[in-house]
């Protein structure tokens, strides 16, 4: 999904419920049952919703200060 918007906007649920259903028709082509597809579906939105509002906005990752943090190896562990 190209924008953060389809994972954080309200109005942007008819879009969410239609990529659930997607990711659970695809599981199910690959041999997943129904119900465990559904259960899937949507843990994969709930992962994907967490990332995108982890995620820079495009203004933000032009932000040198908020792209690139610069640390020591001492201090990433």
């Amino acid at each position: 999904v190209p924008s953060n918007e389809v994972y954080l906007k309200p109005e942007m649920a008819p879009v969410r419920d239609g990529l659930v259903k997607f990711i659970t028709e695809s599981l199910v082509l690959v041999g997943v049952a129904p119900d465990a597809a559904a259960s899937q579906a949507k843990a994969i939105l709930e992962i994907e919703t967490l990332v995108a509002a982890k995620k820079l906005s495009p203004v933000e990752m032009f932000d040198p200060a908020k792209a690139f943090t610069r640390m020591s190896y001492a201090d990433l562990k």
